[in-house]
């Protein structure tokens, strides 16, 4: 199998003995800094740190090496994290990353295997097979009873969740743009087919350098609960489809993504918050709803997701 380009330019390995003294320093922080340039044996093989000062790494909640401590403690100038695809999580509660799952990773290992036609009918019977009729439905499918009743009155395209400051229960996307779900006609099918086209053309071409390209990076915010972190994507969720898929098929080493924080999110949400958290103040979601919600989100188990979406909506 033809291997492809690295998704950075620049590759080098990181050892256990620079991690372990990058912790050490950074002793007490749940999301380690990275400072300096790398040495010529460091790095992830999916990304070169390549010192920048505004970038920090998220730590896998399975890798004793990181110190967890304080959630506070993420650089207030970064811009930047460092991510690996398995730690990449959607709204859906679908996961990145090698054997992970989301509405577009089963489309995107077709695309990379060059069977687009193949994409297009297995995202053509998802949205004839799954149509939610409220979010409860879209996010609890075979759980009725973790659908609150306030998911139960929303629009199952809605983007609302408890721990965002500012986003009420009202908060809902544009009438019609149910792209996560069915039912959704071939136009939006073959929308959303293109799109993993383009994104397996450029980073098989280019690798992923976000840099390059207007709009180039992965974007979302960190998530953490204790231990255990996750990165919410907001933006790129078609490339890191394509790249969950070419990790499956060995055209791409396990590593890190560079990813940007999106400013129209906050940097990171911190489970211990959510007594302060305004819909739960607010008595709009109880704190065992909002609770469950933020935990399935950060744990999130894509081959869970798919059989529950794939077994239909229990009502």
């Amino acid at each position: 199998m033809t291997r492809q380009p690295p998704l950075h330019v620049r590759i080098t390995r990181r050892t256990a003995a620079t991690v372990a003294h990058r912790a050490a320093a950074v002793a007490g922080l749940s999301v380690l800094r990275t400072a300096g340039p790398p040495s010529a044996e460091y790095a992830p093989p999916l990304v070169d740190p390549h010192g920048d000062s505004d970038v920090d790494a998220i730590p896998m909640a399975s890798d004793a090496r990181f110190a967890i401590g304080s959630s506070r403690s993420l650089a207030q100038p970064a811009t930047r994290v460092y991510v690996r695809p398995d730690q990449c999580v959607d709204g859906r509660l679908g996961r990145y990353g090698r054997g992970g799952w989301t509405m577009l990773i089963e489309p995107a290992r077709a695309v990379v295997a060059g069977q687009v036609d193949e994409a297009e009918q297995n995202l053509t019977r998802y949205y004839a097979d799954f149509r939610p009729r409220t979010l409860g439905e879209a996010l609890f499918p075979s759980e009725p009873a973790l659908r609150s009743p306030l998911l139960e009155s929303l629009d199952p395209s809605s983007h609302w969740v408890p721990w965002l400051e500012g986003w009420t229960p009202s908060t809902l996307v544009p009438a019609g743009s149910h792209v996560g779900h069915g039912p959704n006609g071939p136009h939006e099918v073959r929308r959303q087919v293109s799109k993993l086209v383009e994104a397996a053309r450029s980073l098989r071409t280019f690798g992923y350098q976000p840099d390059r390209f207007v709009d180039g990076y992965i974007q979302g915010y960190v998530l953490v609960d204790g231990p255990l972190h996750a990165f919410r994507v907001s933006r790129g969720h078609h490339r890191l489809a394509v790249i969950s898929a070419m990790l499956d098929r060995g055209e791409l080493d396990d590593g890190c993504l560079r990813a940007g924080l999106d400013p129209v999110y906050p940097r990171l949400v911190d489970l211990d918050d959510l007594p302060r958290w305004r819909t739960v103040m607010g008595g709009d979601v109880s704190r065992d709803h909002a609770t469950e919600l933020f935990r399935r989100t950060v744990a999130a188990d894509g081959a869970a997701r798919q059989r529950a979406v794939s077994g239909g909506i229990r009502r």
